[in-house]
């Protein structure tokens, strides 16, 4: 089986659409990981960590800064748990990349809306016209 795209599709998805970086190193989090850290919905994505001047950093959503290994994967605790990008919630089905796609189509100079899991509240970060 091949496939085949015009050279116009290739260099719209190649050349013209920007590169979305978030800056975020993050682990999913589910099941008896999410009950333990009491997360109001059955998964997320734990910022382990936030790279300078990234996107991430922009939003203000914080790193964890405490090593702990659970079922020997050492993991960084203590950050936000990412629970929704503009109203749509992270599910236990749902990939990395539907994720990362979800918040790239969301960068495409709308606003921004990232709800976060931060020391036991539920809160929400907004960046206007993120870019």
């Amino acid at each position: 089986m091949a496939f085949a795209a015009t050279s116009n599709t290739a260099r719209r998805f190649l050349l013209e659409q920007k590169p979305f970086w978030t800056g975020i190193e993050g682990r999913r989090v589910d099941g008896n990981l999410a009950s333990a850290l009491n997360l109001p919905q059955a998964s997320g994505v734990l910022v382990q960590r936030v790279a300078e001047g990234s996107f991430a950093s922009r939003c203000g959503l914080r790193p964890g800064t405490l090593r702990a290994t659970v079922e020997g994967e050492e993991i960084i605790l203590g950050g936000d748990v990412i629970l929704a990008v503009n109203g749509v919630d992270v599910s236990p089905d749902e990939s990395f990349d539907e994720l990362y796609g979800q918040m790239t189509k969301s960068t495409s100079g709308n606003n921004l809306v990232i709800t976060v899991f931060r020391q036991g509240r539920t809160i929400q970060l907004a960046i206007p016209n993120a870019q």
